[in-house]
């Protein structure tokens, strides 16, 4: 089914994610670095849950940058590292606050050779710092388990301890999550400082071991559409756009201030949207159109809007902020005698032209977790969700704009679910996919198929996680997906049959495909650092065709 054509060229250190540290092998010809691929998030498309490549450790030679291993199994922020003097293992130091209680973490041992984890501390607490002493000794640094001692006391906001035995806690027959670890009871703990640590600089590191001025940031890819049968169009974070070839090769980056993160096809024309933050850190969206080799703006607008576009050139823009641009206050009874302010809200969601100029301003309801994930391009109206009124998300329906301005129900949409994602089919019908939130099933994740003409879904399908990107491919009927655990699968569109699946690699490390567009049956995948890959889709003889 999917064929790869090409594979994004990589500009080192493609893969690394959002670089946090690095660290040089003493004496050796390795370096660590640590990163992170940021969650993804902005108001008008986010995700809270299934994305399971969070924080990892690379380690490359000095010399040649050569890749010789990755560790994706860490839970928590990787704080520090450090190398066995004489065997092929790192010590990861890993953790982080809660924001509202404790600080989470755990040490970890890998070996990148055989790839085996030693977790050695029963205690799952922040692990600040960890230096080997010798070949079996090593000294960390250990956040408290929480923020709030016992009445009368108080606890360092951090100690030192020395550990002379780092087997594993299952080897050892103990138990996890042991609020006291039997190799530290008793022992007296040490000011940080005593312990022999030196500051690492990160920049400093990556700039005399492998020639990076800086470190690297995280790259996600927003959005992608086909300008022709050649060119490929994204938005990530590192740029306003960027455009590739049928060979992913990249012929144009454009950049400024923000990053772009959705692509509206619009009268044959492209519209980037660009997130920009002012110096008050408020957060605002531009249109601008793609021209040849630049961008020209189009209109500039007072928040964060999500925008979607129908084949006619309309532009809906649903504003996303909790707090709407417009209030008033006036001062009311409450009921009880006292007097008290009322604010009434006023939202600004708007119909453009083609050019950007409001042609009508509505409030088309709440927008937020669960009214915010459907966003429709190309048809023949303006979709968008709603509940059964304009302040809730409760029996949600699908909604359209026709040309005149009416807003029409067109069909149940299901159950209340996170954000999730959808695409129209030729007949009118739509496929989604979401995740459940009610407590005794949250997490369970459905894609289905919905028609106006049914009540029921056509057919439903389970899935590990729930599509983050899908796109509907015409020439083989089939409707591919991706999700944040970095499979990319594809179904088919009649019956929702599993044609085929598998998880997406770069260079022989896990990514993420947080984009997809298709034109004929080229499918191009943005990825969660920045690069493209070009598959030809092809049903095989075995499979049913369209």
């Amino acid at each position: 089914m999917f064929e790869v054509i090409a594979e994004g060229e990589s500009t080192w250190p493609d893969g690394a994610g959002k670089i946090t540290g690095a660290v040089a092998q003493p004496g050796g010809a390795l370096v660590a670095i640590t990163s992170e691929f940021e969650q993804f998030f902005w108001a008008g498309r986010y995700t809270h849950e299934g994305q399971q490549l969070r924080f990892r450790a690379s380690l490359f030679h000095r010399g040649d940058r050569r890749y010789v291993a990755t560790f994706d199994g860490a839970r928590f922020p990787i704080n520090d590292v450090s190398f066995h003097p004489s065997d092929t293992v790192v010590a990861l130091a890993t953790g982080s606050y809660d924001g509202g209680y404790s600080y989470e973490g755990e040490l970890l041992l890998w070996n990148w050779v055989t790839g085996a984890i030693r977790r050695p501390l029963t205690e799952e607490r922040e692990v600040a710092r960890c230096r080997f002493i010798d070949s079996q000794s090593l000294a960390v640094v250990l956040r408290p388990w929480n923020d709030m001692p016992p009445s009368g006391e108080s606890w360092p906001a951090e100690s030192g301890f020395i550990l002379h035995d780092l087997r594993d806690v299952d080897e050892l027959g103990l138990q996890r999550g042991l609020h006291d670890d039997p190799r530290l009871a008793g022992v007296e703990p040490r000011a940080p400082e005593s312990l022999g640590f030196e500051y690492t600089d990160a920049s400093a590191v990556l700039r005399s071991s492998l020639g990076i001025a800086v470190p690297g940031t995280g790259r996600r890819v927003w959005d992608l559409c086909w300008r022709d049968e050649t060119t490929i169009v994204g938005v990530h974070d590192g740029c306003h756009v960027e455009c590739w070839d049928v060979s992913a090769r990249s012929t144009l980056r454009i950049v400024g201030a923000g990053h772009g993160v959705q692509l509206l096809k619009v009268n044959g024309q492209i519209l980037v949207h660009v997130l920009e933050t002012d110096r008050k850190d408020r957060v605002f969206s531009t249109l601008q159109r793609l021209e040849g080799n630049a961008l020209q703006p189009v209109r500039t607008f007072d928040g964060v809007y999500s925008f979607s576009a129908d084949a006619a050139g309309r532009i809906l823009a649903r504003d996303t902020q909790v707090n709407p641009v417009e209030s008033s206050r006036e001062m009311v009874d409450d009921g009880t005698g006292y007097l008290v302010f009322r604010e009434s809200r006023h939202r600004a969601d708007l119909i453009l032209d083609s050019e950007g100029r409001t042609t009508m301003q509505a409030d088309l309801g709440m927008y937020d977790l669960f009214n915010g994930g459907v966003r429709v391009n190309g048809q023949d109206a303006l979709y968008f969700l709603r509940g059964r009124s304009s302040s809730s998300h409760e029996q949600q329906q699908l909604f359209k704009t026709s040309a005149d301005g009416a807003v029409v129900a067109v069909m149940p949409w299901g159950r209340p679910s996170g954000q999730g994602t959808a695409c129209p089919l030729r007949d009118g019908s739509f496929v989604r996919g979401y995740c459940l939130r009610e407590p005794d099933r949250k997490g369970e994740s459905f894609v289905e198929r919905r028609s106006p003409e049914s009540a029921e879904p056509l057919w439903r399908v389970p899935v590990q996680n729930a599509p983050f990107a899908m796109e509907y491919a015409p020439l083989v009927h089939a409707v591919i997906c991706s999700s944040l655990d970095g499979v990319l699968r594809a179904l088919d569109a009649d019956t929702g049959e599993l044609l085929e699946q598998f998880s997406v690699t770069l260079e022989g490390r896990p990514t993420i495909v947080s984009a997809l567009a298709c034109s004929g049956d080229h499918l191009a995948a943005g990825t969660v650092d920045g690069r493209v890959i070009a598959y030809r889709l092809k049903r095989s003889v075995s499979q049913p065709s369209p």
